[in-house]
């Protein structure tokens, strides 16, 4: 699923002042007509596609944590509108070797899994997090919400 921001661009969003500044400096060096609206709604686009975070759930259909983990990154994409989240079923062999699962549900941040250890092995089994309250089969919201503010 694309992440979209249509919302947030457009008359009415919320724009950075230094945009109005860089346009102005903009229109001030080119030697054409420039609209200056339409240069702050096109930096605000730039910004917001360099701010895109692209989270991938990875699972196994049987998994029964992977939900737990869904439901995590759905209320943390509320706190984070550049995440884009993206559901991914890992059914063989290959495709985990692929795709570097760790066991399910692993959770890659633009295609990091920050919860991997260097020596986890690769291939189709339950994953177990460490969490403050234990072993368990995905990490806690907080846990989630410290690795995303690290990006």
């Amino acid at each position: 699923m694309p992440n979209t921001h249509h919302e947030q661009v457009g008359p009415g969003a919320p724009v950075n002042p230094e945009f109005e500044h860089v346009a102005s400096e903009v229109v001030d060096f080119v030697d054409a007509p420039v609209d200056v609206g339409q240069l702050v709604v096109a930096l605000r686009v730039v910004e917001l596609m360099v701010e895109c975070m692209d989270v991938t759930l990875l699972y196994f259909a049987d998994c029964p944590n992977w939900l737990v983990a869904k439901e995590h990154l759905d209320a943390l994409r509320m706190e984070h509108p550049e995440m884009s989240i993206t559901h991914r079923v890992v059914d063989t062999p290959e495709e985990a070797e692929r795709t570097r699962f760790r066991g399910s549900p692993s959770i890659q941040i633009d295609g990091v899994d920050p919860f991997a250890e260097p020596d986890a092995p690769v291939g189709l089994s339950c994953r177990v997090y460490q969490t403050p309250d234990g072993p368990a089969g995905s990490p806690t919201l907080d846990q989630l919400r410290d690795v995303l503010a690290q990006r």
